[in-house]
């Protein structure tokens, strides 16, 4: 039976972010008690949940409602008209109901939650092709789809950002035609799209995440440019210093100092371990400390405590932890996390991770000391 995990993270003296999170909302840090307590590996349990009705594969989305409530979409089309029925998990009684259906079956889209709460669903791939053209809106509050403009160029595995000023930048993906090197932006007040301008390489299984600045850094191609920025104030792209080693299917995390933190990927030399920071302000990359685990198709959240758990896919699965204060790596053994899982940040401080495997990792409690 297909079933999901979640990791449950004891924060306390920690205060609950403000508004809903998700790699492309580009999180800001969350205000912290005077003697907030740091996540220590060793206060973090995996609990199996309560299985989704509807078994989904790889390249299922979710997406965090202001509610609390987690969207879950897309996933594996095999099964036809069901990879379009939608569900709602909540946390608090930890069971999954169905919600409205999409107006097509769509694998691998972008869900993006508006400031409006409307979650915006864009491309994806199903049985006609690898480029659906389509976009949808999801209302929480009736659990309806309704159509919405459609993207000027189709694409699946694409990213999709929330930008400072409530529109969604969506750059790259996979067409029929190969990869495509287009960008486009979704303005929610008309319902429509308009060009973004031209990225410097094409790819897919890019990363991109907003900086505080407001500007989007988008890393990793199939081939040539693996690092730019994009301006929204003046719909432009700039390169930045290029990553050391290009990779793709890797993960972008904006930490609370600002940096942006690149862990795995796809190398030349296949699934990589290492992981680089970039600073914005001095246009650099730096080494840091390499993972446990070689990975790619992994999903890499950042915590209340500012650490950030990257879970799934290598050889033996598994999940870490990386603290940026001490530049580590904290392997968290035993833990069987969905192949190509996706990760939402729940209220609660936990994470959820939706896909085809489940497991438990529950280490033995320790005191953990307080931040001065």
């Amino acid at each position: 039976m297909k079933r999901t995990l979640r990791l449950s993270v004891v924060l306390a003296g920690l205060l609950p972010m403000a508004s809903g999170c998700g790699e492309s909302t580009g999180l800001m840090a969350p205000a912290l008690a005077p003697h907030a307590k740091a996540l220590d590996a060793a206060s973090s349990q995996w609990t199996s949940n309560e299985p989704m009705s509807i078994p989904r594969g790889g390249g299922n989305t979710t997406v965090l409602l202001s509610s609390g409530l987690v969207l879950t979409l897309g996933g594996s089309v095999s099964r036809g008209s069901s990879a379009a029925v939608a569900e709602l998990y909540n946390p608090y009684s930890d069971t999954w109901t169905s919600t409205g259906s999409l107006n097509e079956p769509r694998g691998s889209p972008s869900a993006t939650r508006l400031g409006s709460d409307l979650v915006l669903v864009a491309g994806g791939q199903n049985s006609v092709g690898p480029d659906i053209q389509t976009a949808e809106l999801y209302n929480p509050e009736t659990g309806t789809f309704s159509p919405t403009g459609s993207m000027l160029v189709g694409r699946s595995q694409h990213t999709a950002t929330l930008l400072d000023s409530g529109k969604v930048l969506v750059t790259g993906g996979q067409t029929r035609l190969g990869y495509t090197q287009t960008a486009e932006v979704y303005d929610p007040a008309e319902g429509t799209w308009s060009s973004a301008g031209t990225l410097s390489s094409s790819g897919s299984f890019q990363a991109a995440v907003k900086l505080y600045s407001g500007e989007v850094l988008l890393t990793g191609s199939t081939s040539g440019v693996n690092a730019e920025l994009y301006n929204p104030t003046t719909n432009t792209w700039r390169l930045v210093a290029q990553l050391p080693q290009p990779r793709a299917f890797h993960t972008a995390t904006l930490l609370y100092s600002g940096k942006v933190l690149v862990a795995g990927g796809n190398t030349d030399e296949g699934a990589s371990a290492s992981t680089y920071l970039y600073d914005a302000n001095s246009d650099q990359w730096t080494p840091a400390a390499p993972m446990h685990r070689a990975r790619r198709y992994h999903t890499a959240t950042l915590l209340y405590s500012g650490q950030v758990l990257v879970a799934g896919p290598t050889d033996s699965e598994g999940a870490e932890l990386y603290d940026p204060e001490t530049n580590t790596w904290t392997l968290l053994g035993g833990a069987l996390v969905p192949y190509t899982p996706s990760a939402t940040l729940l209220h609660t401080g936990e994470v959820l991770l939706t896909g085809d495997t489940t497991s438990r990792y529950t280490p033995e409690p320790t005191e953990i000391p307080e931040v001065p």
